[in-house]
C-alpha cells in the first residue's frame, strides 16, 4: 500500500472518530449536525454543506449550513429554503427515495434539478448527498457542493454512507429521549395525557386566568359507574378495551384546545378552555354522558356503562391545580351519591360535606382499632305466641366525643372506603359469640340475623373470604345449623354469577339466608327462585302503607303467597302499632320486628328482655282489647 493511500485511510478513520466523538458529546441535535457538516466540508474541501430533515415524503431545511463565503452562496441558501423538495425531487429528494448516496458531477445541463440554475450562478458545479438513517428509515439528508465539476468518488460515497449511519444515532437518541418524555407524560393504555401533564397544563391555565380574568376555564372529573363489575365479570382485558373506547369517545366530545387526561383506573379529567358558566360546561357534560353510555361491542360482548361527572368552574380563589381537581372530584362523588349517570357542579357546601366525611373516615379507622364499635339487638317475634325467636344484630358506633353516631352517618363511609369488609367480619364473629352465650342454658332455639354489605360480595376474592369468615365463626362458637342468618339486600344480586355461587356456598355451611328489603331493589320475582334464600323480609314501607287501602294490603298478601309457594318464611319489618301486627298475623305472616315490640337494644338490655320473655314475664299479645304487654 502506497504512503498516499495509507495517509488517506488514516484521514478517513480520523474523520469517523471525530464525528463519533462529536455526536456523543453534543448537547443537542443541531449542535451535533453543525459539527458534522463542518467536519465533512473540512475533509473534502468542498465549500458548501447543508442538512435537511425528512418528514414522511417531504424535506425541510434544518438551517444547518457550512458556507465558505456566506455572501456568495446566499441566493443558493434562499432557493433551498423556498424549494419544494419532496420524494424523488431534486438531489435530496432522490436520496430520500433511494435511501442511498447520490453524486452529481456537474450542474451544467441538469435542469431536472430545481436548484441547478441558482447553484451555477453561485459557482456551484458538483454535489453529492447521503441519507442519515435510523434502521432503514431516512430521517435526514446531508448534501455537499463543490465549486469544480468532479467525477463520482466511490470511496467518498462509501465513507459518507458510514457517516450517515453514525449521524443517525443522534436522531435515534433524540427519538428515544422524546419517547421517554412522552411516556412520562402520557397514559400507556389510552395514550391520553396523564396526571402529571394534566397538572402542568392546569397550572398554566391558572396563571393565565389570574392575569387575564376574561379567559376562565372549567375542570370536569369523569368516573365510570360500576366499572369494577365489568372487570370482575368479563375480565381485565375487556375492561382495558372499554377504557380505550371511552378515551376515544371523550376526545371526540371536546375541542382541540381542550385536554382529556386519564388519571388512573376508570377516572378521567377534562380541561375545558374558555368556559365561564356552568351552562357552557354542562353542554359538554351532556355530550360526555351520552357518548359514554353508547353500547360498546368488546370481545364478543355488548358492554354498557354510565359515567358520573363533577364540574369545577374557575374563580379567583383557586391558586393551585390540586384544589381545583379536588373540588371537581368532590362534585363527581356528589353526582354518584345522587344516583350516578349524572353530573354535579361544585359548591362550597360540597366541600364542607367532604371535610365532614373525611373526619368520619379518619375517626372510623380509629374506631375499629380502639374497639368503639358495638352491636345492638332488635328482637324478632313469633306473632303466634308473642315470643322472641331471635335478634337482628345492628352495628353502632360509640364515639368518644359525639356519643352514638347514627348508622346513616358512618355506614356509607365504611362502604365507600372498604372499611365495611373488616367491620363486617367483626360483626359476624361478635354476633356469633353473643348468640352462643345466649344459647347456654336455654332449650329454645335462637337465631341471629346479621346484615351483609354488597361490598363483601364485590369480586370473587372478597366473596370467598366472606364464606371463610362465616364458616370459621360458626365452628369457633359451636352454633347449630341455621342459627346464623345473613340478611342480604337486592343490590348484591346485580352480579348474578358471583352472587349465586357465594350464596350457594354459604347455604352449604349451614347459614340461613334472608332477602332484605324485598321489593325495593334490583331483583324481580323471577330472580328470587334462583337463589337459596330461606326468608323474605317485607320492607317497612309496605307495612306502613297497609293502612292506606286494600291495594297496599294486596301487595303484602302477594309477597306472603310468593314466599309460601317457594317454601320461604317471612319476617315483616317496621311494625309500629298493634293494628299492623294484628293485620299481618291475619294475612299469615309468622314473624315480625319493629318499634312496637322493641327498639334495638344494647347487649345488657337485650339479654334482660330475652330472659323476661322466655320466663313468661313479658309476652306480647295481639288481642286488640288487651295491653301491649301482659
Amino acid at each position: 500500500m502506497s504512503d498516499e493511500r495509507s495517509r488517506e485511510l488514516e484521514r478517513r478513520l480520523a474523520l469517523l472518530q471525530r464525528i463519533a466523538s462529536t455526536t456523543n458529546l453534543a448537547t443537542g441535535i443541531e449542535v451535533a449536525l453543525q459539527a458534522v457538516v463542518d467536519l465533512v466540508c473540512g475533509h473534502t474541501g468542498w465549500p458548501v454543506g447543508h442538512v435537511l430533515g425528512a418528514d414522511g415524503d417531504s424535506l425541510r431545511s434544518l438551517a444547518v449550513w457550512h458556507l465558505e463565503d456566506a455572501g456568495r452562496y446566499a441566493p443558493f441558501c434562499a432557493a433551498t429554503h423556498e424549494a419544494q423538495l419532496t420524494l424523488g425531487v431534486g438531489l435530496p429528494g432522490r436520496v430520500l427515495e433511494q435511501k442511498a448516496p447520490i453524486w452529481v458531477n456537474d450542474m451544467v445541463g441538469r435542469d431536472d434539478l430545481p436548484r441547478a440554475k441558482t447553484a451555477r450562478a453561485c459557482g456551484i458545479r458538483a454535489g453529492f448527498a447521503f441519507p442519515i438513517l435510523v434502521d432503514t428509515e431516512v430521517v435526514a439528508v446531508a448534501e455537499f457542493f463543490s465549486s469544480e465539476p468532479l467525477e463520482p468518488d466511490a470511496e467518498v460515497l462509501e465513507l459518507m454512507r458510514t457517516v450517515g449511519t453514525q449521524v443517525g444515532r443522534i436522531f435515534e437518541r433524540q427519538r428515544s429521549a422524546s419517547n421517554t418524555v412522552f411516556d412520562a407524560l402520557h397514559d400507556a393504555l389510552t395514550g391520553l395525557p396523564n396526571r402529571t401533564l394534566l397538572v402542568d397544563r392546569l397550572s398554566q391555565l391558572l396563571i393565565r386566568a389570574q392575569r387575564h380574568r376574561e379567559q376562565p376555564f372549567a375542570v370536569l372529573f369523569v368516573d365510570l359507574d360500576r366499572f369494577k363489575v365489568v372487570n370482575d365479570s368479563l375480565g381485565h382485558h375487556t375492561g382495558d378495551e372499554l377504557l380505550k373506547t371511552v378515551a376515544v369517545r371523550l376526545r371526540a366530545c371536546v375541542r382541540e384546545v381542550d385536554t382529556v387526561a386519564r388519571l388512573g383506573g376508570d377516572e378521567f379529567a377534562i380541561l375545558l378552555d374558555d368556559v365561564s358558566t356552568a351552562e357552557e360546561a354542562i353542554v359538554v357534560v351532556d355530550r360526555v354522558l351520552d357518548a359514554v353510555n353508547v353500547p360498546a361491542q368488546l370481545d364478543g360482548s355488548e358492554v354498557v356503562v354510565t359515567a358520573s361527572v363533577g364540574v369545577a368552574l374557575w374563580d379567583e380563589s383557586y391558586t393551585s391545580p390540586s384544589d381545583m381537581l379536588r373540588d371537581a372530584d368532590t362534585a363527581m362523588y356528589q353526582a354518584k351519591s345522587d344516583g350516578k349517570a349524572r353530573h354535579a357542579v361544585f359548591t362550597s357546601r360540597m366541600h364542607e360535606r367532604a371535610m365532614k366525611l373525611l373526619r368520619v373516615q379518619t375517626d372510623l379507622h380509629r374506631a375499629v382499632e380502639r374497639g368503639e364499635l358495638e352491636l345492638h339487638y332488635q328482637p324478632i317475634i313469633d306473632l303466634a305466641v308473642g315470643a322472641i325467636t331471635g335478634f337482628e344484630a345492628l352495628l353502632r358506633w360509640r364515639h368518644p366525643k359525639h356519643g352514638l353516631v347514627s348508622p346513616l352517618d358512618f355506614i356509607p363511609v365504611a362502604e365507600e372506603t372498604g372499611l365495611i369488609v373488616p367491620i363486617g367480619r367483626w360483626v359476624i364473629d361478635e354476633g356469633c359469640r353473643q348468640l352462643a352465650r345466649w344459647q347456654e342454658g336455654r332449650t329454645q332455639h335462637l337465631s341471629l340475623s346479621v346484615n351483609v354489605s354488597a361490598r363483601q360480595f364485590t369480586g370473587s376474592a372478597l366473596s370467598t373470604a366472606l364464606v371463610g369468615d362465616v364458616e370459621r365463626s360458626i365452628a369457633a362458637h359451636g352454633l347449630l345449623p341455621g342459627a346464623l342468618r345473613l340478611e342480604i339486600t337486592e343490590s348484591v344480586l346485580i352480579d348474578v354469577g358471583i352472587a349465586e355461587a357465594t350464596l350457594e356456598a354459604l347455604a352449604s355451611v349451614g347459614v340461613g339466608l334472608a332477602l332484605d328489603d324485598f321489593g325495593t331493589g334490583y331483583s324481580s320475582l323471577s330472580h328470587v327462585h334462583r337463589f337459596p334464600f330461606d326468608i323474605l323480609k317485607i320492607d317497612r314501607s309496605f307495612v306502613a302503607a297497609m293502612g292506606d287501602g286494600p291495594k297496599n294490603r294486596g301487595i303484602v298478601r302477594a309477597i306472603l303467597l310468593l314466599a309460601d309457594g317457594l317454601g320461604m318464611h317471612v319476617v315483616a319489618e317496621g311494625i309500629e302499632t298493634l293494628a299492623q301486627a294484628i293485620e299481618l298475623a291475619g294475612l299469615g305472616c309468622s314473624h315480625a320486628q319493629g318499634y312496637y315490640f322493641s327498639r334495638p337494644l344494647p347487649l345488657e338490655q337485650a339479654t334482660l328482655l330475652l330472659d323476661e320473655n322466655q320466663g313468661q314475664g313479658r309476652v306480647w299479645t295481639l288481642a286488640p282489647d288487651e295491653a301491649k304487654v301482659s
